[in-house]
C-alpha cells in the first residue's frame, strides 16, 4: 500500500489503519534491530542499514503523525472560525435561531461544534501518544546503533534527512 493512500481525514478520525501501519513499521525497523545488526560488520554497513532500513520507516511514520496533527489543527481552526456550522439559514442577523423556522437549530449548531472539537481532541490524543511511542523507540534504536555500530547522533541525522 502506498503511504499517500493512508493519509486521509477519514483515517485520522478512525485511526485503526494508521495505527496498524505504525505498528508494522515499528516491527520492521526498530523492534528487530539487534538481530539485523548482528550481521553488520563495518561502519559502512551500519550507515547503509540506517539509510536503507531505519530512515525510510522513521520518515513514513513521521509523515503519518504530522499529517493527522496538521489535519486536526486545521479542523479545530475551521470549527472555531465557522460562525454557523451550516445552520446559517435558520439564524437571524443577531446569530440567534428563529424558533419559527427551526426550533432546534441553535442546539444542533452547538452540538455539531462540540462533536467536531471532540473529534479534534481524539485525533490530538492518539497523535500525541504515537509521537511519544516513536520518540521512545527512536531513542532505543539510537542506543542499539551506538552499541552495535559506532557512536553517532542518529536522531539528528534523521531530522536532517526528513527536512
Amino acid at each position: 500500500m502506498i503511504l499517500s493512500e493512508l493519509l486521509t481525514p477519514e483515517n485520522c478520525h478512525s485511526s485503526v489503519r494508521l495505527r496498524e501501519f505504525l505498528r508494522l513499521s515499528r516491527i520492521a525497523s526498530d523492534d528487530g534491530i539487534r538481530q539485523h545488526l548482528n550481521s553488520v560488520k563495518s561502519k559502512e554497513d551500519c550507515d547503509k542499514y540506517f539509510q536503507n532500513s531505519i530512515l525510510p520507516e522513521w520518515k513514513a511514520r513521521a509523515e503519518v503523525i504530522e499529517y493527522c496533527s496538521a489535519y486536526s489543527a486545521q479542523l479545530r481552526d475551521s470549527t472555531s472560525k465557522s460562525a454557523d456550522g451550516g445552520v446559517a439559514d435558520s439564524l437571524n442577523s443577531n446569530g440567534q435561531s428563529d424558533p419559527r423556522v427551526d426550533p432546534y437549530a441553535q442546539r444542533s449548531f452547538v452540538e455539531e461544534k462540540e462533536r467536531r472539537f471532540q473529534d479534534c481532541d481524539f485525533i490530538d490524543n492518539w497523535v500525541k501518544n504515537e509521537k511519544i511511542i516513536d520518540d521512545i523507540l527512536k531513542e532505543s534504536t539510537q542506543e542499539v546503533l551506538n552499541q552495535k555500530c559506532y557512536y553517532n547522533k542518529w536522531i539528528e541525522s534523521f531530522k536532517k534527512f526528513k527536512n
